[in-house]
């Protein structure tokens, strides 16, 4: 299966996508209000589909979806489940969090997410995702980020793999 043909764009989920982006939830708002300023330094997209699947967030370079969990996802727990476990096989990292810890608990809801946002660009140092000869692939950008965004802990082993 080719790139294009994974994150096809089929005119029935480019209309569902539409819809869904029309009526957001108020988290839903509320998060992407949050994620679109770039106060994390990535971008996302909302409403982003892969394969038969529509994620709520996507931030491509790190392979990191966000999804916002409301009332009735009580109700469908394997379908979840199911859907969880074959996007984290695919690679995917998968972020939950409940409509209402977006809504009354929000900075805590950013912080967390900006630990699994460092939790995951230490994964793939370790195990980098296939990279783009022509834009130095996720790899460079992950380093590139890390170098300008946070010059901690990690500048020894940036220098280790990245020339």
């Amino acid at each position: 299966m080719s790139y294009q043909d994974y994150f096809k764009n089929t005119p029935s989920y480019a209309t569902r996508r539409s819809k869904l982006r029309r009526n957001q939830t108020k988290s839903e708002q509320v998060l992407w209000k949050e994620l679109q300023s770039k106060k994390l330094g990535l971008k996302f997209r909302r409403q982003f589909q892969i394969q038969q699947y529509i994620v709520d967030f996507y931030c491509h370079t790190l392979k990191l979806i966000i999804e916002l969990d409301g009332p009735i996802h009580q109700y469908q727990t394997e379908y979840d489940k199911q859907r969880q476990d074959f996007l984290v096989h695919d690679g995917y990292h998968v972020v939950r969090y409940l409509n209402d810890e977006v809504l009354f608990e929000r900075e805590s809801v950013m912080l967390h997410l900006l630990r699994e946002i460092e939790k995951r660009k230490l994964e793939l140092l370790r195990y980098p995702l296939p990279t783009s000869p022509t834009r130095g692939g996720v790899f460079y950008l992950l380093a590139t980020y890390t170098l300008v965004h946070s010059p901690s802990t990690l500048l020894p082993l940036l220098f280790h793999f990245h020339p």
